[in-house]
């Protein structure tokens, strides 16, 4: 007797109708499968809000693999940009306000570096601009500036970069996951971050740029997602948007949150209310009176305790809907 063995079919061999139908439907019962298992997460907030930092932190905290080395060295460009450009800030600001530099010989040619460098493409990790920041931040005058950073436009954890300036212009310097967590860099567009949790559980966190500018991106990101965290900086009650100068930062999250709570296309999607920089407010409030920026606030005591219990009142009373008689 003899047999024969067909060949296995040709991937370019035209499928039956029927073949066709089965591939499809098996396809599609994958998606249904994976779809099962995935919970989408939308994070919104006005800009500078710290939702790229809460999308990192998620991933570091609930991802298996944390931050890889790779992700924590391709934050070495962000953060030489962010010790550069809130040094050259301060120096703007020094003139605009009239501070002078206590040890001008030393600090105006670290200024003038700083100047030189800047909008350098492409970016290169430079120590000798680092160093011009050392100088810097030494300076009495300098210092006294930064104190009245509310008064002009200066990116967050400015002082924990040149407080650890030493660490990074040291040799071989990576940054470390606090590092990664501290940097800023503006968001724009739309980045989407996968986190596998246990029981086969897939999440998708997407970050959309909080800027007025970026916000009518926001609706494209609606369809079907699972909750949204929206995160509100607590810590910017006396800041003005960089976008106008004008607008209180903190009211503008008010605003915001309140446009998104009544989004009829989210009407049964549950929102996360996540206050943020709770550690820069608390820093921050004995030394700027939060009834100055907010004099509706009628409480006799300002402190951490107090202000926060008030923004989450707030809060509450702007997501608040009626109810149906």
């Amino acid at each position: 007797m003899s047999c024969c063995i067909s060949p296995p079919p040709d991937e370019d061999t035209p499928r039956t109708p029927k073949q066709q139908n089965r591939a499809i439907e098996r396809a599609l019962a994958v998606e249904r499968r994976v779809a099962k298992r995935t919970v989408k997460v939308l994070l919104l907030g006005a800009g500078e809000s710290g939702k790229s930092t809460v999308q990192r932190a998620m991933k570091a905290v609930h991802s298996p693999e944390g931050l890889t080395a790779e992700e924590c060295e391709r934050r070495m460009e962000a953060i030489f940009l962010h010790v550069c450009d809130s040094a050259r800030t301060i120096a703007t600001a020094m003139t605009a306000m009239r501070i002078p530099f206590t040890d001008p010989e030393n600090c105006q040619p670290c200024v003038a570096l700083l100047e030189a460098a800047a909008g350098q493409h492409p970016v290169e990790w430079d120590n000798s601009l680092l160093m011009a920041c050392r100088t810097l931040w030494a300076d009495q005058g300098f210092r006294l500036c930064f104190s009245r950073s509310r008064e002009y436009q200066l990116n967050d954890n400015t002082d924990y970069f040149f407080n650890a300036l030493d660490r990074l212009t040291s040799l071989n310097y990576v940054p470390t996951p606090l590092d990664v967590f501290r940097s800023r860099a503006k968001t724009v567009g739309i980045y989407e971050t996968r986190i596998n949790f246990p029981n086969n559980i897939l999440c998708t966190v997407t970050d959309v740029g909080g800027q007025q500018s970026e916000r009518r991106k926001w609706a494209q990101c609606f369809a079907g997602v699972t909750a949204i965290i929206f995160v509100v900086a607590t810590s910017e009650y006396d800041q003005l948007l960089r976008e106008d100068g004008r607008t209180n930062r903190l009211r503008e999250a008010f605003r915001v949150f309140r446009e998104v709570w009544e989004d009829r296309f989210l009407a049964t999607t549950p929102i996360i209310l996540f206050l943020n920089k709770t550690d820069l407010l608390a820093a921050k409030l004995p030394i700027s009176d939060f009834r100055v920026h907010f004099p509706e606030y009628n409480q006799e005591v300002a402190d951490y305790e107090s202000v926060t219990q008030y923004l989450i009142r707030r809060l509450h009373k702007l997501g608040a809907r009626p109810t149906s008689i």
